[in-house]
């Protein structure tokens, strides 16, 4: 008799949310997340991207700790780490009009070193949590910039744009010994400021029938 293997997970978890710019030469830990019920493993996505138009000194960095049980104030195993790239110096623009949810274009005051392929951050000027990033497609007259796909949230007109983000996929990771899991950026030393968002997909369990 054939069997039937079904997997159930939990996709989107946010373990720490697009904030205002974390500063230079900050660290900052993040609420840890309760993964000991129906978590077998995990995989993050991370996501940073500048609040300046500076290279850093050094990279920011960002780790994942496994936390037992009551080990929340002490040193905790680190389950792995990334290393955001340095960079160059570029520009850093803003939006020349108001951006919509679902739009596929936008344009920004100065488009200096923004190219295909390169992953733009689009600010809000007061709601962090439309905070979003771009990949983009082309340039066109310099200052209309065109998505691979849409973007999900609006932008005001004068939010923030700056180029050279990164995404990261992490993982997945065994959990079972765990009992909840943290992030960490660390942006000591880096000169500049970043913003940061982590997102965690778990599976949550495996029946076989």
């Amino acid at each position: 008799m054939a069997t039937t293997t079904t997997l159930t997970k939990t996709i989107g978890t946010v373990v720490t949310g697009w904030a205002t710019a974390i500063a230079a030469d900050a660290q900052a830990g993040h609420t840890a997340i309760q993964t000991v019920t129906n978590k077998l493993s995990a995989s993050f996505e991370i996501t940073l991207a500048r609040s300046t138009g500076s290279a850093y000194t050094i990279g920011p960095k960002v780790r994942i700790e496994g936390l037992y049980e009551g080990s929340i104030t002490r040193t905790s195993p680190q389950i792995d780490a990334i290393q955001m790239a340095v960079g160059a110096s570029i520009a850093n623009t803003t939006l020349n009009g108001a951006v919509s949810a679902g739009a596929t274009s936008c344009v920004v005051t100065a488009g200096t070193n923004i190219a295909a392929g390169d992953i733009l951050f689009l600010g809000h000027t007061t709601t962090p949590a439309n905070y979003e990033l771009v990949r983009v497609k082309s340039v066109v007259t310099g200052t209309t910039v065109n998505f691979e796909e849409a973007c999900v949230n609006a932008h005001d007109s004068g939010a923030q744009v700056t180029d050279q983000a990164e995404i990261y996929s992490l993982g997945p990771y065994d959990l079972s010994t765990f009992a909840r899991v943290r992030v960490i950026l660390d942006n000591v030393g880096t000169g500049q400021g970043v913003y940061f968002r982590c997102i965690m997909n778990t599976l949550d369990s495996v029946a076989t029938a």
